[in-house]
């Protein structure tokens, strides 16, 4: 969990500004380890002191979502776009676009199909 940034847990109920309500039939229906893609367009009303850390957290909320699929639908220049934000982002080379998150110590070695273990990285 970010220690930096949280996230309400609301949507917005008008469906023309939450898509996700057009894919819940298909969220349901899908297995719990399957990940879907989507735009989301956020806001930061609500910032929070964490006086532990000394540090201001904004609350993010999602204004509008628009899913585009499953992660092996998302067209190819969709993938190519998140792989060049990601890489301006962090300065470094892009995780697999499958990949949603890094386990400790085993980090992608930026050509998305082996990992600097040696080993393979996880199923996509």
């Amino acid at each position: 969990m970010s220690n930096a940034v949280r996230l309400s847990s609301k949507l917005a109920k008008d469906e023309e500004v939450n898509g996700l309500d057009s894919i819940a039939e298909e969220l349901v229906a899908a297995p719990s380890d399957q990940v879907f893609f989507a735009f989301a367009w956020i806001t930061a009303p609500t910032v929070n002191k964490d006086k532990a850390h000394g540090t201001n957290v904004p609350t993010v909320f999602i204004k509008r979502i628009e899913p585009l699929g499953t992660m092996d639908s998302v067209p190819q220049h969709i993938v190519d776009l998140a792989a060049a934000l990601q890489e301006r982002r962090t300065g470094n080379a892009a995780l697999p676009f499958g990949a949603v998150e890094v386990i400790e110590g085993r980090a992608p070695s930026g050509d998305g199909d082996d990992w600097d273990t040696g080993e393979e990285g996880p199923e996509l």
